[in-house]
């Protein structure tokens, strides 16, 4: 431990050399001056005793470095003297210094941007305590593709579980028509269990959460308001608690406010938070199955156990209560893949109870739901931006290369007067350092830019739900990374020109002309300039291979038309319009004063409009004859849609036989249904399908329409069934699409007031059109495409200037070879097919390397592709020559450079 009691010392001998330096001059002086006295005291002269105590002493300089030595901060002092060398050079060469960190900037900011995003959705835990320890439960039915958990579920599993200490519930979507503050509005809220705020482990800012009591049904009316609400309609007021909003026409007492930094679990759009008041009793006995309560479902683990083991033991839970279910002859379970009815009027429609029973139990820790594909599309990039990092790390040791050339002399004249090839390899790594490290500075404020445009792009499809719980943001691991990168990085670009300029024969450096010398590090930069283009080919064609998919998509016919339709969402609450007739009237009412409107083409009510989640599906077992005569039984999903008179001709869908809707399908004539040909040509292939009856519904096929893609471009063609709004009784929200003749944002305006004439509370929200519905649904796919080619291009741009760099310092080494090539004839032409097959050598073998590489990268992409293969020929063709151009491109400068160099003038360089 002695060196403990020598950290002093050496810390004042780095930071206050001078004093420590004066003070070792005075100790010297001090003994020698004693010697002296000794000596003196013996009889010799003072003189003579002087020179006697200096040969005895020895050299006070040899002294001092020893002790210097002892104090074992020479490596300290030198660091700091190289340090300070290298911003002396770098200061001397402001284009090279520049150049470099703009490169080093690009890759490292790059990096840093993506890493902050995978460090929200990955490395940070979710803003819960015992996040870890919360798993989502959900029962998944492959043959809808759909994950649904009825009530009835959640008291089994609650109750009879062995693994979780806590079993939670909610509905996010429970929405409100908010009256008496002003403009009517559309709350978004979410029905919560009483146990909810202890499961997630937190509390209300202000007041309390939800009684047992108010979480019966038929309980208080009370509410729990978010940061935002509470600010924007009570101004936030302290003195909230106790006060009321009128939601549905009806009161609700104000109990909480949750804190600012509360994050509702997936949904940011989350206004209020209200009692779930589940039927327990009606529930557990599955009844009113007909139009089961769809939940969400969350737990706490127990911390000794595993998941496996907690999807175990609920696993076993569901298979006994579906076993009871079979044997009491109950409905099957729910299915489809959207919500059930919201509680006092929230406007929800209803799945359909005849569902497969082929359900499997999903148990997942809550971090992973919410994150969804993210992960793997920001890993997938991550990956990319590391090709960037590796491309610029490429570039600028390059740059270095090209600079050790000119300090050539430097490092032999340092060499001569004793430094090691170690010392000298410091010295110069301490300038790559320095260069990483304001590259990696100005990385950090370009990744700061960066992370806010890019998660402005990240679409909720992708995963963004974990963004609205975990926001992106830099801190101590993205800084970390940052750093570690940022060292990394100029080690990794440093190192090589390091070790290729301290390679000394010292009797060849001091002379005029290095060829040898030349020649080895030309090899280098020419291998660094062909990895460079070989990763910006692996990026190019994944870009290549993303636009190509995205055009593929564009290019799908969604079987609709998108262009000046105007669309919005209504809701009917059942306390102001509680019978069926008046929901009708009143969907009518609006038809005919948006159709009389200056500018409208035609309207249309339906419950789910294209390029969204359907609202009601149905799985129905089908009797189905084959051509060998035999028959079967078959399992069919179809998705069921109200629409009023006039929707396919307002959207433009084809009828391909039969009739649509008229006015006169109303509730007194006979049930009818138009279909898709999907289901025409499923349930009767070959076969006229007018007139037939539908199984289980028994509506009449009155007429057949062309299919639509209604889930999304790249979505799969489903069998789709339309019923008539006016013969529908359980009618709560509806869809409105409008055709205008013009921009159909300036008709929003007074649709709203035709809507405000006939109910001044009924308010109207989501307002959008369907182009932009449109461009939402392949956001996910222009997110990819964009972010892989942003990648790319940075790829392209460096490998472009890697291929300069290499050919202008190829111009400038073989000069002397160019000037007496054309002193003895030859033509400007040669010159420059010699260059551009220099140039062309590279390139041909970076692309060689480049294919290879692509070849296997490339099926990492395969999920983001559509109807494009990771292999695609043309691709894989067209890519390289594109990169083949420019490269030459690149090197066309350089290469017309030498054509005209003066042969006098190159037989005399240097």
């Amino acid at each position: 431990m002695r060196w403990l009691y020598k950290l002093p010392l050496r810390f004042r001998s780095v930071f206050r050399k001078q004093n420590v330096e004066k003070e070792l001059s005075d100790e010297l002086r001090f003994h020698l001056e004693k010697l002296i006295e000794e000596k003196v005291a013996k009889g010799m002269m003072p003189e003579e005793a002087r020179y006697s105590a200096l040969r005895e002493l020895g050299g006070v300089e040899q002294i001092k470095e020893e002790c210097r030595d002892m104090r074992r901060v020479n490596y300290i002092e030198n660091f700091i003297q190289d340090v300070r060398y290298g911003l002396r050079q770098l200061r001397r060469n402001p284009g090279f210094t520049a150049v470099a960190v703009l490169t080093l900037a690009l890759g490292i900011g790059a990096n840093t941007a993506i890493f902050t995003v995978v460090n929200a959705v990955v490395l940070r835990p979710l803003p819960y305590p015992q996040s870890n320890r919360l798993v989502w439960i959900s029962k998944v039915m492959p043959a809808l593709n759909a994950e649904v958990v009825v009530s009835g579920d959640y008291f089994d599993w609650r109750d009879q579980n062995k693994t979780l200490e806590r079993v939670t519930a909610y509905d996010p979507a429970v929405s409100f028509d908010l009256t008496g503050r002003g403009t009517p509005a559309r709350i978004h809220a979410a029905g919560v269990s009483a146990n909810f705020f202890q499961t997630l482990g937190v509390d209300p800012q202000l007041g309390r959460s939800f009684t047992h009591e108010e979480d019966q049904p038929n309980g208080p009316n009370t509410v729990v308001l978010m940061q935002a609400f509470w600010q924007q309609y009570f101004g936030s007021d302290p003195q909230v608690l106790g006060k009321t909003v009128t939601l549905n026409s009806a009161p609700y007492t104000v109990v909480g406010v949750m804190p600012a930094s509360f994050r509702f679990p997936g949904d940011a759009e989350i206004q209020m938070l209200v009692p779930l008041q589940l039927n327990e009793t009606g529930e557990r006995m599955r009844e009113g199955a007909a139009a089961p309560r769809l939940l969400r479902i969350v737990g706490l683990i127990k911390p000794d156990v595993t998941i496996a083991r907690a999807q175990a033991d609920l696993d076993a839970i569901r298979k006994h209560a579906e076993a009871s279910q079979m044997n009491n002859g109950g409905p099957g379970p729910a299915s489809g893949s959207g919500p059930g009815p919201a509680p006092r009027g929230g406007s929800r429609h209803v799945m359909r109870p005849n569902g497969p029973s082929d359900t499997q139990l999903k148990v997942v820790t809550l971090e992973e739901h919410l994150a969804g594909n993210l992960p793997s599309t920001m890993l997938t990039l991550l990956g990319a931006v590391g090709l960037v990092l590796l491309i610029a790390c490429a570039n600028v040791a390059n740059l270095m290369l090209t600079r050790a050339s000119a300090r050539t002399r430097e490092v032999a004249v340092r060499a001569v007067l004793g430094a090691g090839r170690w010392r000298l390899v410091r010295q110069l790594l301490s300038e790559s350092l320095i260069l990483a490290l304001a590259g990696g500075v100005a990385g950090l404020l370009l990744a700061a830019w960066g992370v806010k445009l890019m998660t402005g792009f990240i679409p909720a499809s992708v995963g963004g739900e974990i963004l609205n719980v975990s926001p992106v943001r830099l801190d101590s691991n993205v800084l970390l990374f940052t750093l570690g990168i940022t060292v990394i990085t100029g080690i990794l670009f440093g190192l090589a020109p390091a070790i290729a300029a301290t390679q000394l024969n010292l009797s060849e450096k001091l002379k005029e002309g290095t060829p040898g010398a030349g020649a080895r590090r030309g090899l280098l930069r020419g291998a660094l300039a062909v990895s460079e283009i070989s990763l910006a080919l692996v990026l190019l064609i994944g870009a290549g291979l993303l636009i190509k998919s995205f055009y593929r998509v564009l290019s799908v016919d969604p079987g609709f038309t998108t262009d000046h339709i105007l669309t919005m969402n209504l809701s009917l609450t059942d306390s102001r319009y509680p019978q069926a007739n008046q929901k009708r009237a009143f969907y009518l009412d609006v038809l005919r004063r948006v159709e009389s409107l200056p500018g409208v083409r035609s309207a249309a009510f339906i419950d789910s409009l294209p390029l969204r989640p359907y609202m009601d599906k149905l799985f129905i077992m089908v009797r189905l004859a084959t051509e060998s005569g035999t028959v079967s039984d078959k399992g069919m999903v179809m998705s069921r849609l109200t629409v009023s008179p006039g929707y396919f001709s307002t959207l433009g869908i084809r009828v391909l036989k039969g009739r649509t809707f008229t006015d006169a399908d109303d509730e007194k004539a006979p049930k009818v249904a138009v279909i898709n040909e999907a289901l025409a040509r499923h349930m009767w292939p070959g076969e006229n399908p007018i007139g037939r009856q539908l199984p289980m519904m028994g509506n009449k096929v009155v007429g057949v329409v062309a299919d639509t893609r209604h889930e999304g471009l790249s979505a799969d063609i489903e069998s789709e069934i339309y019923v008539p709004l006016l013969q529908q009784e359980g009618i709560l929200g509806m869809q409105l699409a409008v055709r205008t003749a013009a921009d159909p944002v300036g008709m929003v305006s007074a649709v709203r007031t035709q809507i405000a004439t006939i109910d001044p509370e009924e308010p109207i929200y989501n307002v959008t059109t369907l182009e932009q519905s449109l461009s939402d649904s392949i956001s996910p796919r222009r997110f990819n495409m964009l972010m892989l080619g942003i990648f790319a291009g940075i790829a392209l741009a460096l490998a472009s200037v890697g291929i300069y760099g290499v050919m202008a310092f190829s111009v400038t080494q073989r000069t002397r070879e160019i000037g007496i090539r054309m002193a003895l004839g030859a033509e400007q032409r040669d010159v420059l097919g010699l260059m551009a097959r220099r140039s062309l050598g590279l390139t041909l073998a970076g692309v060689a390397f480049g294919l290879a590489g692509a070849w296997g990268l490339t099926r990492f992409l395969s999920s983001f592709l559509y109807g494009v293969q990771p292999t695609d020929f043309a691709t894989f063709v067209l890519v390289p020559i594109a990169l083949v151009a420019v490269s030459l491109l690149a090197s066309y400068l350089p290469a017309r450079r030498a054509a005209k160099v003066d042969p006098i003038v190159a037989l005399r360089y240097e």
